[in-house]
């Protein structure tokens, strides 16, 4: 950006923000800053961003808000200065073909970008890898700054450094307003990147670290190093200095944002077109300080011989020529707006002062108002060929004003950052998206049938999903953006995000609110164990919940239906974790009368090494009626549980509603004691436990797995009975073994019928309250789930202690012993029997006897806190 190898030509001074301040006796010294190149630079170079910015519905972009404050701002702010940030403003026509350059044609980008949009995976939202990089290149191509994101710059500055920032908006460049505000003393140095700024007679600043560190270049100091690297001060002691008129032709030469550079028109040629330019040699052949030829027909002359090499065509070099004298002028009289103050305050006072005491007028970057050249005699030193003020007018407000403000009122409006020049329209931040006609956070809403699933950010997504509380927080990356997808081809479009009342902050992950505390002091006393039990037995939950009920909450879905089985009798729930509260209600209706119950969850059945500690939160929300008894089961949002499925009514969440049924139907005098010994031992403990083989898989011919058979036959009482239990598919069985959120794929094919996916809804309805029924009954009579005697960890311990006891037995290793003998002889008689050779034979007694050895020599086998020998 600027002019190009300009920066070969000088050397920076390395200083600090404190050094400068200090330097100026630290009295209200003002940066101003470009931040429209800060923009740039931070959009380009954060993924994050990018995918932000192209989100459907638009998304505020809070991190190019931070790097504002925080990179750009905040070093200033720290040493003790003020900063006044300026605003590019409409494009400018000059710098048509260099944005042409950069970003190429929009309108056929947005076209690509739309055509990789609808190259979705068959039966998703997703695109594979390569669409997605392809999708990466175009976005980050297209990042035309928005008006929201000029407001949430400005208000996150204004909230963090209150007074010490001011905005102000520029006519076209940034660059010509901050030239205008620097030499009328409104601002003392520049902050920006760009090189042009330099030539206007101004002191800028770049690089600057956090700690302050900053590079320096003083017009002054640029003008003789200029001077002095083309070696244009070598006869003359005194060095050279050049004026701002020669820099500018300087720019124009080596080529910047308005005009291209002439090939092969660099550094090394540059001498020999500026010493043309230079006059009133003196007898030794330097150049006097300021000698610069002012006629137009010779600069002409020296443009054209600088040009002719390369541009043979002489209509070509005239055009060129033109185009030069029109850049020229613009480094000169670049468009401004002119800001003249009341009451005679100056330019400085005006810009910080409150209510905007000062009238605003279109001028050119000197302060002057004077007419603009239109004829094209390509005059140099005037703008020629166009006048920018009409075209800015037009883009400003059309031409016409309905309401008969004046030009300056728009001019005003526009240099006080209310209004944006490159638009013509207000300055507002990003309204919030609408969900159901209510407006919803920002992030809770987003399109997922516009733009592919996986090329939205990642926290974006997660966000989206949180905000249904959905969660995803054991899920690897991919997996968020798969579940997605799952998520919205079933309820996405129609499962509403949680009210935003109900949420804290509107960024990130939420945390949801959605019960509040009947009482003013916000207490709530919560019932476990025996009060547990009897609050339950009020609510007669077993006589007024039913089948029907639970499908009116939960659909059809027997494989989910099985799993609820499966936690329910394997000992997902542990009874002693169960507590409930009726001092709740929810958040803006405290009408309710609700009775809410939490409870932890094993995850599942087949729990892995490691992840034996893990449970799910799940909280079931009952209405009662006026008397107490119960109405009906709340839906998601308000019944919940935090595994992957925590927008619908998960198994975990069936468990828990069916372990409150099993409850209510168990005898009434029985205590909360008697009921846990009762229940199945919780999976955790089972699993963290040793047990011997023998007790998960009974020898065929034993008595225990005779009884297994004949319970089973048992309850198999009816051949529709045992057809709806048969009948399932292999997706359900795949179900019952599968993770969590699995359970969303029997959800969608019960939401849609997908071709040549066999519909839930053709099975008949499997019914979980007779099976509760018959468990209850083995629970009565002690047995468990397969009519074995129920056994807790304890039982399991006492059999695996009498098994390391018998195995450190001398009765036991004398049995060994002669088993070995027997072995032995065994051998011997094969291998005469078979002449096999003796060195393979031996191995294999060898082998036999390490294995009969290690289980005559028992470690050191400690059981919980018990010591079994040695």
């Amino acid at each position: 950006m600027g002019i190009k190898d300009f920066g070969k030509l000088y050397k920076a001074k390395l200083t600090t923000l404190k050094q400068i301040i200090d330097s100026n006796d630290g009295n209200d010294v003002r940066f101003g800053i470009d931040i429209s190149v800060y923009i740039v630079q931070h959009m380009s170079r954060t993924t994050k961003a990018i995918d932000r910015y192209h989100s459907k519905p638009l998304l505020p972009i809070e991190s190019l808000a931070r790097y504002c404050c925080e990179v750009v701002v905040k070093p200033f702010i720290q040493a003790g200065g003020k900063v006044i940030i300026v605003f590019d403003g409409a494009r400018h026509p000059l710098k048509g073909k260099e944005h042409e350059k950069r970003y190429g044609d929009p309108s056929a980008k947005k076209a690509r970008l739309e055509n990789l949009y609808s190259r979705t995976i068959p039966g998703s939202r997703l695109v594979d890898s390569d669409v997605l990089k392809e999708i990466s290149i175009i976005k980050k191509e297209l990042l035309p700054l928005r008006p929201d994101m000029i407001w949430l710059i400005m208000d996150a500055l204004k909230k963090q450094f209150e007074e010490k920032v001011h905005f102000i908006g520029a006519p076209y460049e940034a660059d010509h307003q901050l030239g205008y505000l620097a030499l009328n003393g409104a601002i003392d140095y520049v902050y920006t990147i760009d090189s042009d700024i330099m030539t206007f007679g101004v002191d800028v600043i770049k690089a600057i670290k956090q700690d302050g560190r900053c590079e320096l270049i003083k017009f002054e100091d640029l003008s003789c190093q200029v001077a002095k690297s083309m070696d244009l001060d070598k006869n003359n002691p005194p060095i050279l200095k050049l004026d701002k008129n020669f820099l500018h032709h300087l720019g124009c030469f080596l080529g910047n944002d308005y005009i291209d550079r002439v090939h092969g028109n660099g550094k090394t040629k540059a001498k020999g077109f500026v010493s043309l330019l230079l006059v009133n040699q003196n007898e030794e052949g330097a150049f006097l300080e300021g000698a610069f030829h002012t006629n137009d027909a010779y600069v002409k002359l020296c443009i054209e011989n600088s040009i002719k090499a390369k541009v043979k065509d002489q209509d070509d070099r005239a055009k060129l020529i033109l185009h030069w004298s029109k850049c020229h002028a613009m480094y000169t009289y670049g468009p401004v707006f002119v800001i003249e103050p009341h009451d005679g305050q100056s330019l400085r006072e005006a810009i910080t002062a409150l209510g905007n005491p000062y009238n605003v007028r279109l001028g050119q970057m000197d302060g002057s108002s004077l007419p603009w050249n239109e004829t094209l005699d390509g005059e140099i030193g005037t703008l020629v060929g166009w006048n920018p003020f009409e075209i800015f007018r037009e883009q400003l407000y059309g031409g016409v004003d309905s309401m008969g403000n004046t030009p300056e009122y728009f001019y005003k409006e526009c240099t006080i950052m209310q209004r944006w020049s490159r638009k013509g329209v207000v300055i507002n931040k990003l309204p919030l998206p609408l969900f159901d006609s209510k407006e919803m956070y920002h992030g809770s809403v987003l399109d997922l049938n516009a733009i592919p699933i996986n090329s939205f950010a990642l926290d974006d997504i997660k966000f989206f999903l949180s905000s249904r509380q959905v969660n995803i927080s054991q899920c690897k990356e991919d997996e968020i953006y798969q579940h997605a997808d799952k998520i919205w081809s079933t309820v996405g479009e129609t499962l509403p995000p949680i009210n935003p009342l109900l949420m804290r902050g509107s960024g990130g992950y939420v945390t949801p609110e959605l019960l509040q505390a009947k009482s003013q002091d916000h207490s709530v006393s919560w019932f476990r164990e025996n009060d547990l039990l009897k609050e339950i037995r009020k609510i007669n939950i077993s006589s007024l919940f039913n089948d029907v009920c639970f499908y009116e909450i939960f659909g059809k879905r027997n494989g989910t239906r099985k799993r609820i089985v499966f936690h329910l009798k394997g000992g997902s729930y542990d009874l002693s974790q169960l507590s409930a509260t009726k001092d709740l209600t929810i958040k803006g209706d405290i009408t309710k009368n609700l009775f809410v119950f939490q409870g932890s969850c094993a995850p599942s059945q087949r729990l892995k090494d490691g992840n034996k500690e893990k449970f799910y939160s799940t909280r079931i929300v009952i209405e009662l009626k006026e008397d107490g008894s119960f109405k009906e089961i709340r839906k998601p949002p308000l019944t919940s549980c935090n595994c992957p499925n925590g927008c619908i009514v998960c198994s975990h969440d069936g468990a828990l509603i069916y372990m409150l049924y099993t409850i209510s139907k168990l005898p009434h005098e029985l205590s909360f004691d008697d009921m846990a010994r009762m229940f199945p031992e919780p999976v955790n403990i089972i699993l963290r436990s040793p047990i011997l083989v023998k007790d998960i898989w009974p020898p065929l011919t034993s008595d225990d797995n005779i009884k297994k058979k004949e319970y089973k036959k048992k309850k198999l009482k009816s051949k529709a009975t045992a057809r709806s239990v048969g009948e399932q598919n292999n997706r359900d069985e795949d179900l019952l073994s599968g993770e969590d959120f699995d359970e969303i794929d029997e959800y969608a094919n019960e939401m849609k019928a997908i071709d040549g996916v066999r519909d839930a809804s053709s099975t008949e309805m499997l019914k979980i309250c007779p099976i509760i029924d018959e468990w209850v009954e083995d629970l009565k009579n002690g047995k468990d789930s397969n009519g074995f005697d129920r056994k807790g960890a304890d039982e399991y311990d006492t059999k695996l202690r009498k098994l390391v006891e018998h195995r450190n037995s001398d009765l036991y290793r004398a049995t060994q012993l002669k088993v070995l003998e027997r072995v032995q002889k065994a051998q011997n008689k094969l291998k005469k029997k078979n002449r096999i050779s003796i060195k393979m034979l031996d191995a294999t007694v060898d082998t036999r006897e390490a294995v009969k050895l290690s289980i005559i020599q028992k470690k050191e086998i400690k059981f919980k806190d018990i010591n079994l020998g040695k």
